[in-house]
Parts: structure tokens; C-alpha cells; sequence
């Protein structure tokens, strides 16, 4: 044992190279009551569930082999096999572990002598002695968050410039509409209509479709991005979160009302542009 006297520690076993479904998997024994590694599951710890029998997995293992709580999985490691229950997902998507009780696991692999066998040190500070392999944390966190960053920016502008595409796609078809009703637009105005009460009828009423049309693309831009999630992680075992928070709709909402509204004066302008000498002469062709 060689064992840091001057900071506080939890003892740890992994174990490499388990075969998970024909994935390979690290196996982490962690102590139920460990301080220095909490599991978290939707944010809620989950750590004292070590204490119960079964298994812990991250969440990238249960997207690219699509397990949920209370399935049946099993570990084989070079010719042994345990079957076992998936008792909670630990909110880690970048890596595949598979954490159990490091006493269970102790016992397992002595067959049942010792149950105090560990091979990683969890601390606060960088130890004293001597150690085959030292890894800070924190610069494994900064990476874990630059590359959430990261995936949020790309979310979010994927999310605008779809949003955006379609509002423009839909302003487009506003305007070809003002062309195809030119005749109902000339009609009314020779019924007594005034500009303001045909701009409401043909161009303001659309902002409601395009409400509509916004709220219904939510649950497709979400599907999408847990399809795109799920063909990362089955073809190329790389998980990138990409999730829709709150304040992203909401921008996306405002973007979306801005450019109709900037848009507007655009087909305002072929409104005034059908005078009413045009109207009569329009409405007098076709009668």
C-alpha cells in the first residue's frame, strides 16, 4: 500500500476491459459513503444505491446500448460472467464505466478472501510518494465543460439558423400569396377596405401560423437531436449532449417574431403598392 499521509483520500477499484454487449467497459468499485466521487442521477445523488446490489452506468453507456433503470445486463471478463441489475444513470456522458460496490467487487475477485482491495486513490491534492499514474481532475473538467460549451453554441445556432430558414421560407410564401390574392386584395379595396384593415387580413394574420408552425417543429427539433445523439454514439461511440434549455426557445421565439415583424414593411410596400385606380381596373377586367 502506498497511501497519501497528507490530504484525504478514497480508495478505488477499476477494472478494465469488461465486455459490456460486445463493448469493452470500465468496471469502478466505489464505497457507497466515498466523499470525493458522488454519483448523480437528473441531478439527484445516487451514490448510497452502491450499497444495494447491482450497478450504477453512465449515461453513455445506457444511450449506445439503449439500457434504462431496472434492466438485466451482463459483464464478462476474460471467461467469467455476472448478470446483474442496472439499479441507476450517472449523469456522465463522455466516458463507459460501470460503477458497483468496491467491497462486492473486492470480494468477487478474491474469491471471496478480502474485501478491502483497491488500485486508484481519489484526493483533493496532488499526493506524496510515488504513484505509476497522477491525473488532475480539474483540467479533465475543464476539457468535460469547454466541449459542453462547445455543443451548447452548436445547439443553439443550429437551432437560430434552422428557425431562421424557415421563417424566411414562410415570408416568401407570404409574398407569393400577396401576388396570387392581388385580384381579393383589389376586391376589397374597392368594397371600401382600407390599407391597415387588408395588411391585418393577408399579411398580419399569418404570425399565427407561424406560431403554430414554431411550436410544432419543438418536438422534431428534440426527436432530431436525440436521433443524431443515438447515431453518434451506435457508429462512432462519441456522445455529444444536445439538448434545447429554456432560454434557448425563448431566444429562438423572439428571433423568430423580430425578423417577421422587420420583414413586414417588405410586404406592407406591395400592399400600398396596388392603388385603388389599379384595384378598379383590375376588378373591372375580371367582372
Amino acid at each position: 500500500d502506498c497511501e497519501p499521509s497528507n490530504t484525504s483520500f478514497d480508495r478505488v477499484l477499476e477494472i478494465p476491459y469488461v465486455m459490456l454487449k460486445e463493448k469493452s467497459v470500465i468496471v469502478v468499485g466505489l464505497d457507497p459513503e466515498n466523499e470525493l466521487h458522488p454519483l448523480y442521477e437528473k441531478g439527484q445523488e445516487i451514490t448510497h444505491l452502491l450499497s444495494q446490489q447491482g450497478v450504477i452506468i453512465t449515461q453513455g453507456i445506457s444511450r449506445e446500448l439503449s439500457l434504462k433503470k431496472g434492466d438485466q445486463i451482463t459483464l464478462t471478463y476474460g471467461d467469467v460472467s455476472i448478470v446483474t441489475t442496472v439499479l441507476g444513470i450517472q449523469d456522465e456522458l463522455g466516458s463507459s464505466k460501470v460503477y458497483v460496490n468496491r467491497s462486492a467487487l473486492s470480494m468477487y475477485l478474491s474469491l471471496g478472501l478480502d474485501q478491502t482491495r483497491y488500485n486508484v486513490l481519489y484526493t483533493k491534492h496532488i499526493p506524496e510518494g510515488n504513484y505509476i499514474t497522477v491525473i488532475d481532475i480539474e483540467d479533465l473538467v475543464s476539457q468535460s465543460e469547454d466541449l459542453s460549451n462547445m455543443m451548447i453554441i452548436m445547439t443553439t445556432v443550429m437551432t437560430i439558423s434552422a428557425i431562421s430558414i424557415g421563417v424566411i421560407v414562410l415570408l416568401l410564401i407570404i409574398l407569393l400569396a400577396i401576388e396570387q390574392y392581388n385580384y381579393d386584395i383589389s376586391l376589397f379595396k374597392v368594397i371600401g377596405y382600407n390599407n391597415k384593415e387588408i395588411k391585418q387580413i393577408f399579411i398580419n394574420s399569418y404570425l399565427f401560423y407561424i406560431m403554430i408552425v414554431f411550436f410544432l417543429t419543438l418536438p422534431m427539433a428534440l426527436i432530431s437531436f436525440e436521433v443524431m445523439m443515438w447515431y453518434m454514439a451506435t457508429q462512432y461511440s462519441m456522445i455529444f449532449p444536445m439538448t434545447l434549455s429554456i432560454f434557448q426557445i425563448l431566444l429562438s421565439l423572439i428571433i423568430t417574431i423580430s425578423i417577421f415583424y422587420l420583414s413586414m414593411p417588405i410586404a406592407y410596400k406591395k400592399i400600398d403598392k396596388i392603388s385603388l385606380a389599379e384595384a378598379l381596373k383590375t376588378y373591372q377586367g375580371v367582372t
